[in-house]
C-alpha cells in the first residue's frame, strides 16, 4: 500500500523513480573535437580547452577554461563512486585544495568544483561523453556557464541528445534512457518550474557574493543585494532545461545577462594579500570606465554602508549606491597593489546545478555515447 502510494505521489509531481536496469556510466569526456592550450602552465594563469562543432566547418564557438592551480588542464572531469559518499558528478578537473587528493564531488564548499562552460559566439556548444554498460547511474552537473559573446543574452536551453557520425545533433527523446532526473533519481515527466524544487536538485544561480543574504556557507551578505539571490527561473522536462527569466535584482541593475564587453568595472580591496583568495569588491562603475585613463565616465559609488576600511574591516552592504568620497577613491588610486580595479566578472558567470539519468542505453542512436548540447538566446 505504502509503494502504491509513493508512486502516485512521485506520478502526480510529474516525477518517476526509474527502476534499476543494466544500462550506462560515463568513462570520460570525449575530446575528438576538443583542442586544449599546449602546456606548460603557469599558475594562476587561464587556460582553455576549445570546442569544436565537429561538422564540415570545424568552428569554435566557445569551450572550457581553468585557471590553472587546484584546476587542471583540461578543465573538466568524471567522477564515479566519490571516495566519500560513493555519488557521481561531471565537474572540473584538479585537485582538492585542502588536502591536494583528486578532486570529489563531496569535497568542501569553495574547493573550485564547478567546470567553467564559456560561449564566444551566440551558437550552440555540445559536450560529448563516452560511457560503458552499467547499471542506471545518477550525475550530478557541476558547472558555470559564461557570457563571453557579443551581446546579451535573455537565457538559454540544455538539451539531452547524441551526435552522429556526421557531427549532428540528435535529440534525446521521451523514455529512451537518458533524462533530466532529481538527485534521487525521479525524472521530470512532465514540465516542472525549477522554483518548486530543491536548489540542491536543480538551480541557475549568480554569485553569492554580488546578490544574496549570509548563509552557512557564505558568512557575508552579496554586494548588490544583501537579501536576495539572482537567479534564473528555468522549466524542465524529461529532456530540456530551459530558462524562464532572469530576477529583477539583477535585470534592474543591469537589464539582460550581461556579456564580457558589457562588465561594470569595480574597485577591489585586497584584504590579506594572497593571490588565492578573493577580493572584497569595494565598489563600481556606474558608467563606462576607461582603463587607460583610469577614470568613470559616470560616477563611483558604493552598496556598502561606508566607503573605505575602517579598522580593517570593509562597510556592510546595505543594497543602496551612495556616490564614493573623492578623498576615500584618491586614496585607493594611490594604493594599486592594495586596491585593484577589475572588471566584475561573475556578473557574466550563471552557477549551474542539475542531475542527469542513464538508463538503458542500448536503443540510443549512438550507445556508446551522449550529449549535452548548450543554447544561448541572444537579446
Amino acid at each position: 500500500m505504502n509503494r502504491l502510494l509513493l508512486s502516485a505521489g512521485l506520478i502526480a509531481a510529474g516525477l518517476l523513480l526509474s527502476p534499476v536496469a543494466e544500462a550506462a556510466t560515463i568513462t570520460q569526456w570525449n575530446m575528438t573535437d576538443v583542442v586544449v592550450d599546449s602546456a606548460p602552465y603557469s599558475a594562476f594563469e587561464t587556460y582553455h580547452s576549445d570546442i569544436y562543432n565537429g561538422g564540415a566547418t570545424m568552428q569554435t564557438y566557445g569551450g572550457i577554461s581553468w585557471k590553472e592551480d587546484d584546476t587542471v588542464a583540461p578543465g573538466l572531469s568524471i567522477v564515479n563512486d566519490d571516495d566519500v559518499d560513493g555519488s557521481n558528478c561531471i565537474m572540473c578537473a584538479g585537485v582538492n585544495p585542502y588536502d591536494q587528493t583528486p578532486k570529489q564531488c563531496s569535497d568542501p564548499f569553495q574547493s573550485s568544483k564547478r567546470f567553467k562552460l564559456f560561449s564566444t559566439d551566440n551558437e550552440p556548444l555540445v559536450l560529448m561523453f563516452d560511457v560503458a554498460d552499467a547499471e542506471t547511474n545518477i550525475y550530478r552537473v557541476l558547472q558555470k556557464y559564461s557570457n563571453y559573446t557579443p551581446a546579451r543574452w535573455q537565457g538559454y536551453t540544455i538539451e539531452l541528445g547524441f551526435v552522429d557520425d556526421e557531427g549532428q545533433f540528435i535529440t534525446s527523446t521521451s523514455d529512451d534512457g537518458l533524462a533530466f532526473c532529481t538527485s534521487k533519481g525521479a525524472v521530470y515527466q512532465t514540465t516542472t518550474a525549477a522554483s518548486s524544487v530543491r536548489d540542491r536538485d536543480l538551480s541557475a544561480q549568480f554569485s553569492q557574493g554580488l546578490f544574496g543574504a549570509p548563509d552557512k556557507n557564505h558568512p557575508e551578505p552579496g554586494y548588490f543585494n544583501p537579501a536576495q539571490r539572482a537567479s534564473f527561473e528555468m522549466q524542465v522536462s524529461e529532456d530540456v532545461i530551459a530558462s524562464d527569466g532572469i530576477s529583477t535584482v539583477y535585470s534592474d541593475l543591469f537589464g539582460p545577462w550581461l556579456n564580457e564587453e558589457a562588465l561594470p568595472t569595480g574597485i577591489f580591496w585586497d584584504d590579506d594579500g594572497e593571490v588565492t583568495t578573493d577580493n572584497v569588491l569595494m565598489a563600481n562603475c556606474e558608467g563606462t570606465y576607461d582603463s587607460v585613463s583610469g577614470s568613470c565616465d559616470g560616477r563611483w559609488v558604493t552598496y556598502r554602508d561606508y566607503a573605505g576600511v575602517v579598522d580593517g574591516e570593509a562597510g556592510a552592504p546595505v543594497g543602496v549606491a551612495s556616490e564614493v568620497p573623492a578623498g576615500v577613491l584618491a586614496d585607493w588610486v594611490a594604493q594599486p597593489d592594495v586596491y585593484l580595479f577589475d572588471v566584475i566578472d561573475d556578473l557574466a558567470n550563471l552557477g549551474l546545478t542539475y542531475y542527469i539519468e542513464l538508463g538503458d542505453n542500448s536503443q540510443w542512436p549512438t550507445p556508446q555515447s551522449f550529449a549535452i548540447r548548450f543554447t544561448p538566446l541572444a537579446e
